[in-house]
């Protein structure tokens, strides 16, 4: 039985489901691929008779890989944590976490294999939604109109606090084991106290008695999903999962917004003053009040400045005008400091980073090589503040 905290649930209805997407509201979803052979997976054997030959790519937990980086003792660079992953099958994995209970790694967010889009085939729902045809990964633009994910963990890992950027929408549907989900609204953003597209609290840890006061706090939702159960995600929402029982989901995202917008979308810096103007255009971008935003902002992008902290500067004081303007915030619009930090500014405006690579290299290419550059530094910086801890 699904348990929720201020979220409905529903039968899988696409008639009704699409009031939820057209106010951008999240809810529960029962039975939503009942009649397709998804459904017929809801247990460890199961999944390991009919999925047990398909491959993941399994990794340690996100965060805990994160920190790992700045751990004096470890000489490494990020790109090797990044690159430290192995292929298995699902089956293997299902034996390697049976016979350590503890096993902290993952093979979450990934491409979801063939075998998966296959058992979905050609789903009613899907096709009433007008989602278009499953495409297994990440995809940006128009085409195609879903990507599909999968999600596979041990008991006791979890995703911690963050906001995707694509701005599509999301359902999970759990197919073995359960996960909580924890969501909050854009506008919850100050209480979470982001940097770039995470939050620095960390629900994880938490006392059940503290974490449904922070939830009352900050304005968020609860679910807990069984087998079978589907959460819908709105765009630009805040979201939390934590694997209660070793599970497996799959996330499929659909309905990108206009290809205009996700131009400037993805050459804007990440913060929460950016994230809910983008979250308002996104709501309805055919209206007269996204089009003027949106214009402003790829006037914003495209112009000169002298830095890219400059830069990073000018489109956050253009943010920060059109959430004051439309109340995002209600009568207290103030953020946390680490947003407004001097140095996140250099670590944020790395997004607008001169090209430099070569007179050939591509945005992405020119970003990712100085996003690299800046993470060597604040490494170096964050090593030498634990390391002076360590002699206190």
């Amino acid at each position: 039985m699904t348990s929720h905290q201020g979220l409905p649930v529903i039968d899988a209805d696409a008639a009704r489901f699409r009031s939820f997407t057209e106010t951008h509201t999240p809810v529960v979803i029962r039975g939503l691929f009942d009649t397709t052979e998804l459904s017929s997976i809801r247990t460890l054997d199961s999944v390991r008779a009919r999925l047990g030959e398909a491959v993941v790519n399994v990794k340690g937990n996100v965060l805990e890989r994160y920190v790992g980086a700045l751990d004096p003792k470890e000489n490494f660079s990020w790109s090797k944590i990044l690159s430290r992953t192995r292929a298995t099958t699902i089956g293997k994995y299902l034996d390697e976490i049976e016979q350590n209970q503890k096993n902290g790694q993952v093979a979450s967010e990934q491409p979801a294999p063939q075998e998966i889009l296959e058992m979905i085939g050609a789903s009613e729902f899907l096709s009433a939604i007008e989602a278009g045809q499953l495409a297994s990964g990440h995809k940006h633009g128009s085409l195609p109109k879903a990507s599909c994910l999968v999600f596979l963990a041990t008991q006791g890992n979890a995703t911690d606090t963050h906001t995707d950027w694509d701005g599509r929408h999301v359902i999970n549907y759990q197919v073995f084991g359960r996960k909580r989900f924890l969501l909050f609204p854009p506008g919850s953003g100050p209480k979470l106290s982001p940097v770039e597209i995470f939050s620095t609290v960390r629900l994880r840890g938490m006392s059940e008695r503290s974490l449904k006061d922070f939830l009352q706090y900050a304005g968020g939702v609860e679910a807990v999903l069984e087998p079978g159960d589907a959460i819908y995600m709105p765009p630009f929402y805040f979201h939390h999962v934590e694997y209660l029982e070793h599970a497996m989901g799959v996330a499929l995202r659909f309905a990108p917004p206009p290809e205009r917008v996700v131009a400037s979308m993805f050459r804007c810096h990440r913060d929460l003053w950016v994230q809910n103007v983008w979250a308002r255009i996104v709501h309805d971008p055919e209206s007269p009040e996204s089009q003027e935003a949106l214009a402003a902002f790829e006037s914003a992008i495209a112009a000169s400045y002298g830095s890219r902290v400059e830069k990073y500067r000018a489109i956050l004081a253009l943010a920060r005008s059109y959430c004051e303007r439309w109340g995002v915030f209600g009568e207290d619009p103030s953020v946390a400091w680490l947003s407004s930090s001097d140095f996140l500014e250099h670590v944020l405006s790395v997004r607008y980073v001169k090209r430099e690579v070569s007179p050939n290299a591509s945005w992405g290419e020119t970003f990712w090589h100085a996003k690299e550059r800046t993470r060597l530094a604040v490494e170096m910086f964050g090593r030498r503040v634990i390391s002076f801890l360590q002699q206190v």
